[in-house]
């Protein structure tokens, strides 16, 4: 059939619009399996990453693990060669790291802790030291005493002063060094007798130029080598020897010295040599000693009477000393 040729127009244009429609539907359709691959791709990389996050998720406990392991065998293999002394501190640490949460997890109550620290206080409390008259017990009726922490400025004076209302002080001994001669701080007080240095421990405590001292019947070195101080039964003498010149004298006192046997003495006669036993090896002294008079005959008798009292807080032992057998001569 023909056309019209009106209707040419009309025809093209209609084949024009659908040819248009045409494209666009297949741009449309490019366009939307163009847009499905990238879609592919992106869920596909998705995927990927999601499985190699949980690969390194589950890899990661592992990996901590093995750096936990080894750190904990490299500690084992440090505290194998560490000293005692190292894992002490490293012991003590961990108890006071653990007594801290202890105490943070459980607080104790306040009051409870104020209690305690009002009982340790108590504790601490230093008792007045007793005053003169607070005497002692002295069972072994000692006369000499041993005073400690003393001032380095005192003197025999200033000491005196300070026990003045015990008693007589009859003898003071200050120890000092061997070496370099310097005052220790301590010394052998003797008083005149056995209640007067009950009454000086008694006063153990005081305050003597600015320091407590420390007072306490005279034991130890002083006690010691020839027995022990205090009354006990005299040991009778022997008879006196033929030709006997010297008198032996034992358990003395180790501070004493030739001015205090001298004056012991000094009723019998005059003293005219002592020779103090030492030992040969150290030198100390013995304790004992040999006497001579200037008038032996006389002298002995007065002396061997005075065998079992006291001197300086110890009970004397004398004795007659034999005479010597001359030496034989040698040609």
């Amino acid at each position: 059939l023909k056309t019209p040729s009106l209707l040419h127009p009309l025809i093209k244009m209609a084949k024009d619009e659908l040819k248009k429609e045409k494209k666009s539907k297949k741009r449309k359709s490019e366009a939307g399996e163009a847009e499905t691959a990238e879609e592919k791709a992106a869920r596909k990389a998705a995927k990927k990453a999601k499985k190699a996050a949980a690969a390194a998720a589950e890899a990661e406990p592992e990996v901590k693990k093995e750096k936990k392991s080894k750190k904990a065998k490299k500690e084992a293999a440090e505290d194998e060669d560490e000293s005692p002394k190292k894992k002490s501190k490293k012991e003590k640490k961990a108890k006071k790291e653990k007594v801290a949460e202890e105490e943070a997890e459980d607080p104790a109550p306040v009051a409870a802790e104020s209690s305690e620290e009002e009982e340790e206080e108590e504790k601490m409390v230093i008792k007045s030291a007793p005053k003169p008259g607070d005497a002692a017990a002295n069972p072994t009726g000692t006369t000499e005493v041993f005073m400690g922490n003393l001032s380095f400025n005192i003197d025999d004076d200033s000491l005196k002063e300070a026990f003045k209302e015990v008693g007589e002080i009859t003898n003071i001994k200050w120890l000092e060094d061997r070496d370099t001669g310097k005052f220790k701080g301590c010394g052998f007080i003797s008083f005149a007798d056995a209640d007067m240095a009950a009454k000086a421990v008694g006063m153990s405590g005081t305050e003597v130029l600015g320091r407590e001292i420390k007072v306490d019947f005279a034991k130890g070195k002083s006690n010691a080598g020839g027995g022990a101080g205090g009354n006990r039964e005299v040991r009778p003498m022997q008879a006196k020897p033929e030709g006997c010149t010297t008198m032996f004298a034992g358990n003395l006192n180790f501070n004493i010295d030739d001015d205090a046997m001298k004056e012991f003495f000094k009723g019998c006669g005059e003293v005219s040599s002592i020779r103090w036993l030492t030992d040969r090896d150290s030198g100390d002294f013995k304790g004992c000693g040999f006497i001579e008079f200037s008038d032996p005959e006389s002298a002995l008798d007065k002396a061997a009477a005075l065998n079992g009292s006291e001197l300086m807080g110890r009970q004397i032992r004398l004795d007659f000393a034999a005479p010597r057998a001359p030496r034989e001569k040698s040609w």
